[in-house]
């Protein structure tokens, strides 16, 4: 089993589409960080929709201003997620990997385990820049973006936690599919903005896991439709399903590309 581990880390860690997901992720969360920390700081703090015609909405606590680019990295972990589970199935390299451990569970697990680690690793850091890069662009109005708050540390880990289960909900669906293409073609709309769309017109669609996602990190300017703890149980019963039924899949059917 530490083999299994050792090789899927070694998998994961030399994926070039892994890296570049990685690295959209940190540029992506410190450019909109900052740019929404400088745009927060040319009207102020306390400016209103009233007093700032620009703007949609009130300004929320500034504990909360990081959360703002986070859906971004919904969508790139569950990309992530995705990529690699749907890996192995390209050019038939499942076949290979069975030929030093022909024990499917072991090597599911093994994929899992260390996919989980490197999502978790990975979205930490994410957050941890857009929350930092917001307090950089605010300057003297912001918060000491070494130390942070309380608050601003508790969002970093739920949308670390969040971001984790996507990347895992990813991998469970390209496994299923064999294919990466899925994971990427619902949950990238999904996470920029289709989810709130479908919540509109039908009640179920709140419980979507990307909508769930957003029920960890939301903020009372943008507040979900139920809470965090809801929000965790639906993602773990999507965890369950799409994890569950793609362990299935690789342990009883054909393990060569469609």
């Amino acid at each position: 089993m530490l083999d299994l581990v050792k090789a899927e880390a070694l998998k994961i860690t030399t994926a070039r589409s892994a890296w570049i997901i990685v690295a959209l992720l940190i540029l992506g969360m410190a450019v909109l960080g900052f740019s929404t920390g400088v745009g927060i700081k040319q009207v102020g703090l306390s400016a209103t929709p009233e007093t700032t015609p620009t703007l949609a909405e009130p300004i929320g606590p500034i504990e909360y201003i990081g959360s703002e680019p986070l859906f971004t990295g919904t969508a790139l972990m569950a990309v992530l997620g995705g990529l690699t589970g749907a890996s192995e199935f390209r050019h038939h390299q499942l076949r290979t990997t069975f030929l030093g451990a022909n024990h499917r569970t072991q090597a599911f697990l093994a994929k899992l385990v260390c996919l989980a680690i490197f999502l978790a690793v990975c979205s930490f850091l994410g957050a941890w820049t857009a929350f930092t890069t917001v307090q950089l662009g605010l300057g003297g109005l912001g918060l000491d973006p070494v130390s942070l708050s309380d608050v601003s540390w508790r969002l970093i880990g739920k949308a670390a936690l969040a971001w984790t289960l996507m990347g895992l909900i990813g991998q469970g669906v390209s496994i299923l599919c064999r294919s990466a293409l899925i994971p990427i073609l619902v949950f990238i709309p999904l996470s920029f903005g289709l989810s709130d769309l479908l919540a509109k017109a039908w009640k179920l669609a709140e419980y979507l896991p990307t909508a769930a996602a957003g029920a960890l990190t939301a903020s009372p300017v943008h507040p979900a439709p139920y809470g965090e703890a809801r929000g965790v149980g639906v993602l773990t019963i999507w965890l369950l399903v799409t994890v569950g039924g793609a362990l299935i899949a690789f342990t009883r059917r054909d393990v060569g590309a469609r």
